[in-house]
């Protein structure tokens, strides 16, 4: 039987499966010595530190991860007239945010990072492009139950809600390979009414993800059957799958067989290069686009996947991505000819993610400006988008050696 607990006390994920001395993850997660693997040390108690769970594409690759993002998780049950403080700093980064989840993983609310106010003597990076010298970068938010008269940065839960998950996620931390963003992940604090009732700092080791999958596998919704031709659609129903409120999803699956490959073309929006060192504060189509390939089985592991400024383009700004199996890529399926490629993996069903993050005010072309829809469905994403509709088809590999994308695609911008 699964039990959440959160602080001691309350006490943590003591039924997450982790077997009593089972070694944490040893991935790399920063730069600093605050998240630092320490040699000889046992892997954390659940209650004694916070986010002890990293969820990427290469450790608890569960839900479609982005691979060019990090997910800090945290299980958590709140007593009557408990709250949680999640107090952290403005990293260096494309996006970060804090949301919480029901235990089954879908999405109750979120503050992202425009969203939240800075301390006092702050200055919020993402809402700033310059601030002010000497401000600093702090920020803190409250994790509340429904109905709470609190005010400020409030993250509510949803009605009747006392257990579930929190995460911290940022995405393309700089500098670039620093996942935290160059700052230590946030602290959590338990309170209740106005009493602190325990403090946990962000562990410098983290548990296996053994038992979330486990556990999580059961409430995953079921694989896409797919019995239709393959199309990009936004799904109206994301639940289960750990959403990011900045994100909206265009999704497509195919059961191709192998010798068989995906094509995907479009327009690229265009989105700041903060890898460069550029302010997300600025005249941008999008805070961030990328797109992956990922398996259309429980518990839907991301593949791979390539974000805005990693796609080559050709001259007039379209990027083409091929999607294959090991022993199909096409030989002119190369950066030189403005293609990029990625990896199928082991599994008969595929799903394509394209994702759209925090459109400008402007800018009517987005993922988040189509009417959602079920798979197969009618849907004017085309309509809506444009030229930032992408086209998908199927073809074998050698019509795309002999052809390019417009041998593949039903309608090649």
């Amino acid at each position: 039987m699964m039990r959440l607990f959160f602080f001691a006390g309350c006490a943590l994920a003591t039924a997450l499966g982790v077997p009593a001395g089972l070694e944490a993850q040893t991935r790399a997660i920063g730069s600093g010595p605050r998240l630092a693997s320490i040699p000889g040390t046992p892997p954390p108690s659940p209650s004694s530190c916070a986010w002890p769970f990293i969820v990427d594409a290469s450790n608890i690759n569960i839900a479609y991860p982005d691979p060019n993002a990090t997910y800090w998780a945290m299980p958590f049950a709140l007593a009557a007239n408990e709250s949680i403080t999640v107090a952290g700093t403005y990293p260096s980064a494309r996006f970060m945010a804090v949301t919480v989840y029901t235990v089954a993983g879908d999405t109750v609310a979120q503050l992202s990072d425009l969203d939240i106010a800075p301390d006092p003597g702050s200055a919020n990076p993402f809402a700033v492009a310059d601030p002010p010298p000497g401000s600093g970068r702090s920020w803190s938010l409250d994790v509340v139950s429904a109905g709470s008269s609190a005010t400020g940065n409030v993250v509510e839960l949803a009605p009747g809600q006392q257990a579930g998950w929190l995460v911290y996620r940022t995405y393309l931390g700089n500098p670039p390979g620093d996942l935290t963003g160059g700052v230590a992940l946030p602290t959590l604090v338990r309170s209740r009414d106005a009493e602190v009732l325990q403090t946990l700092r962000p562990c410098a080791r983290f548990l296996p993800g053994t038992g979330i999958a486990s556990i999580l596998n059961a409430t995953l919704p079921e694989p896409v059957d797919v019995t239709s031709p393959t199309e990009l659609v936004r799904l109206a129903d994301e639940g289960g799958l750990f959403a990011n409120d900045a994100n909206a999803y265009l999704s497509a699956f195919s059961d191709a067989p192998p010798g068989q490959i995906l094509v995907v073309r479009g327009l690229l929006p265009t989105a700041p290069d903060t890898e460069e060192g550029q302010s997300v504060v600025g005249d941008f189509e999008l805070r961030y686009f990328s797109i992956t390939s990922n398996l259309n089985e429980k518990p839907y592991p991301t593949i791979d996947g390539y974000y805005d400024h990693e796609l080559p383009l050709d001259d007039a700004g379209y990027y083409t991505v091929v999607i294959a199996r090991d022993g199909d890529v096409p030989s002119n399926a190369t950066a030189a000819n403005d293609v990029a490629v990625l990896d199928w993996g082991d599994g008969a069903s595929q799903t394509v993610l394209i994702r759209n993050m925090l459109p400008a005010d402007g800018f009517g072309m987005a993922v988040q400006d189509v009417t959602p829809t079920s798979y197969g469905a009618p849907s004017d994403a085309a309509t809506v988008m444009g030229d930032f509709y992408p086209v998908i088809g199927t073809c074998t590999t050698a019509t795309f050696e002999a052809s390019g994308a417009a041998g593949c695609l039903p309608a090649a911008p």
